[in-house]
């Protein structure tokens, strides 16, 4: 059972969100849809009724670690897969919840996968970006820390670039790669916002990067040569 954490101070999740997502994404209407194809109507009575399912008993106006727990269950997440943040408050959550008009774990479920779909697509990029980088910042340890402990970016890479992504093989070699060193300990931000962009532009065989030219962060140089001598195997 994940123990329980303090709510963030109100000034800690103001800086977390910022730069914040693009306004016209958070102001667009949820995906979601009932099996006949028609809008599912909002209901503020069932967003509230799903909220108190995960609430601590003692302090109802929040979910701590352990609902978040069963809220992942719910919407079928592995929890162990997401790196600990917290708790989720209800008047923020009230928020969120109404401007994508979702108040259950079926609409969550079909409004992430609708929106994981259209963020895979090139002319989403801007607001992925947004995305990561608010993702950067939900993940320090306070609000002025400049990087994240490499566990915890790794967990969100993963949950940002999974296995079916265009980028995901490039994710899973260099994360084994950080998982193979003692040297790094942190992710600053340079190296978090310049790693999708690095695996776009290197390709599967490194041919286009020259460590003697190159100006990107060190780490991803040292990648290079590590893959270089540490080839996956061969496809089965």
């Amino acid at each position: 059972m994940p123990p329980k954490r303090k709510a963030a101070e109100p000034t800690a999740v103001a800086s977390a969100a910022a730069p914040s997502i693009d306004d016209g994404a958070t102001k667009r209407r949820s995906t979601a849809r009932s099996s006949g194809g028609k809008a599912a109507k909002f209901s503020r009575a069932s967003c509230t009724k799903w909220f108190n399912s995960f609430a601590d008993k003692d302090e109802q106006d929040q979910i701590d670690p352990e609902g978040i727990e069963k809220l992942c269950k719910s919407l079928k997440l592995d929890p162990s897969s997401s790196p600990e943040m917290g708790i989720f408050e209800r008047a923020k959550w009230d928020i969120a919840m109404g401007k994508i008009e979702v108040d259950s774990s079926a609409k969550l479920t079909t409004y992430l996968t609708n929106e994981a779909t259209r963020l895979r697509h090139p002319s989403a990029d801007p607001e992925f970006r947004d995305i990561a980088s608010f993702a950067f910042n939900l993940c320090r340890s306070n609000p002025n820390a400049r990087a994240i402990e490499l566990e915890t970016a790794m967990a969100m890479w993963t949950i940002l670039y999974p296995d079916e992504h265009d980028l995901g093989s490039h994710r899973e070699r260099f994360c084994e790669f950080l998982a193979s060193t003692n040297k790094v300990k942190v992710i600053n931000r340079d190296q978090w916002k310049s790693a999708p962009e690095f695996w776009k532009q290197v390709g599967n065989n490194f041919k286009s990067h020259d460590p003697e030219t190159s100006a990107w962060p060190t780490l991803f140089d040292d990648y290079v040569e590590w893959a270089i001598k540490n080839p996956p195997p061969p496809a089965q």
